[in-house]
Formats: structure tokens, sequence, C-alpha cells
């Protein structure tokens, strides 16, 4: 039994100072001390509250050691974030439509799978509205490509997005078309080639977007001053050769998941908004008024 060394570990994992945790359950910072270091052990009607707080069930405060943090490969981050805000979407939704008691985790796997099912599409997505139980909104975006969460929606500094130029600067970019074509290119050659290999000429991407070379010149320049786009020259016998490739690869998730929601925002796509409450608290099923 070595519940004073649980209860460190997952207090730190939480990160709790002793002080912290003794507040959330009514003790003293002394008391906690002393269990940590086995000179007391926490009364049996303390111990719910302490697992609860723990984010563990009370055997796993009594187990031989503690869980150690999952290995998880950078590559299934994706895929996990996906299931997390689907399994944290389908809680959210029992409690808000009042079911008691607790879900079994072969329930919610197959509610989890019958909603993946449900937004099969060609390009799956789908966003929801979820209120934390007070007048302050959440969003809650998914896609294949990308899970995305502002709990600012609805608050005062979301006001402040409205008069960001930048923001303004890279919607007007990413609304021309131009722009638009020679991204694609170094997008796809990254996709096909990996990070290293998506340098092109201004007469390359010329030949394969059909624009001409000034146009593509054009619209190197405003990606440029979004910051999506790098440009070098080489001194070369016969003179400068100019070169094209994309900045940083890891800014073209924003890119893609702002592009994805101007689609589905102006598609006739259907897309999902439930669970939603107006500014007075009021229930608004369908998302009218917003």
């Amino acid at each position: 039994m070595h519940i004073h060394q649980n209860i460190a570990y997952y207090r730190k994992l939480c990160g709790y100072t002793q002080e912290q945790l003794a507040e959330r359950l009514g003790v003293t910072g002394q008391a906690v001390s002393k269990w940590e270091n086995a000179v007391s052990n926490p009364d049996i009607s303390v111990l719910p509250d302490l697992a609860k707080t723990l984010g563990v069930d009370i055997n796993t405060l009594f187990a031989e050691t503690p869980d150690e943090p999952e290995q998880i490969c950078f590559t299934e981050l994706p895929e996990l974030c996906y299931d997390a805000v689907f399994t944290l979407y389908l809680k959210a939704q029992r409690a808000f439509y009042g079911v008691k008691g607790p879900e079994s985790e072969e329930s919610l796997q197959k509610r989890i799978a019958k909603m993946r099912e449900d937004f099969d599409f060609p390009v799956p997505q789908c966003a929801y509205m979820i209120d934390e139980g007070s007048p302050e909104h959440g969003t809650v975006f998914l896609s294949d490509a990308s899970a995305f969460i502002d709990r600012s929606y609805g608050s005062l500094e979301s006001v402040l997005l409205f008069d960001l130029d930048k923001a303004g600067e890279m919607l007007s970019v990413l609304g021309n078309r131009n722009a638009r074509k020679v991204l694609r290119v170094l997008y796809e050659n990254l996709i096909t080639k990996g990070e290293g290999g998506g340098f092109f000429t201004p007469e390359e991407l010329s030949e394969v977007t059909g624009l001409t070379t000034d146009a593509v010149q054009e619209a190197a320049v405003q990606l440029r001053h979004i910051r999506l786009l790098d440009e070098n020259e080489k001194i070369q016998k016969d003179g400068y050769k100019k070169e094209y490739c994309l900045l940083y690869a890891k800014d073209l998730i924003f890119v893609l998941a702002i592009l994805r929601l101007a689609y589905i925002h102006t598609s006739d796509m259907t897309y999902t908004t439930l669970m939603y409450r107006d500014a007075r608290h009021c229930l608004n099923y369908d998302g009218s008024g917003l």
C-alpha cells in the first residue's frame, strides 16, 4: 500500500500545491503534508472526495504504483484529439439533458462510433455550440483535419477580434484565387515529398498553376506578407534564381481550418448546431438569433 506516494504523484500531475489540494478538500495543508510523508493516512470519509479531486478512483489511490502516463506517438494526436472532443461533447450532452448516473465505457464507445458514422461525409464535419453552465458560450468544431475549441465565444474580449487588421489581411489573401492556387501547389508538394522538398521557381509555379509569371509573383508577395511563403535567391552563372517554399508548414493547419469553416458556412452542406443558450441563458436548439 503506497497511498502517500500516490497522493503526492497525482497531486503534482493535477498541478496542485499541497495547500490548494487541502483547500479543495476542506482540510489543512499540514494534513496533506502528513499524508504524503506517511505520518498519517486520510480519514476514510475523505477518500471519495480525494479520489475525485485527483481524477482517479479510490482503488487507484491504494495501487502499488501509480499509472504511468501513456506514451503517445505524434502522428496519433489528431485522431486522439478528435475522439477526445467527441467524448467530451457526448458527456456534456448527457448532463445537458439531465441524464443521471454514470455511463459505461462500452456505451460511450458505441455512441462515439455512431456519431462518427453519422458524420461520415466526403468531407466529414460537425460544429457545435456547447453550453458549459454559464452565460459564456463555448464553440467546438470537429473535422477530419482538426478539432477546435474556443471558450471565448460570447465574451467581450472576442469583440476585439473584429479590430485586428492582420486577421483581415489573412482573410483577404486567402480570398484571392491566385494566392490559393500557388498555396495549393506548395501544399500538394509538401504532402507528396515531405517538408524538405517544396521549392518552386516562379516559372515552375506558372506552368503548374496556369498563371502568368507576374501573377505568380504578385500572389507570392501577398503570401509572404501573411507569413505563409518564403523566398530564396541563389546566385548562378547566368544570374539570380528565385525560389518559393512554405515558410512554416505547421501553419497550414490553421489555413485549412479557415478554408474548411468558410466552405461549411457558405455551402449547402448541413452542419449541426446543438445545445445553444443565448445571452439570457434561454434554450435555443436551432441556433436562430446567432
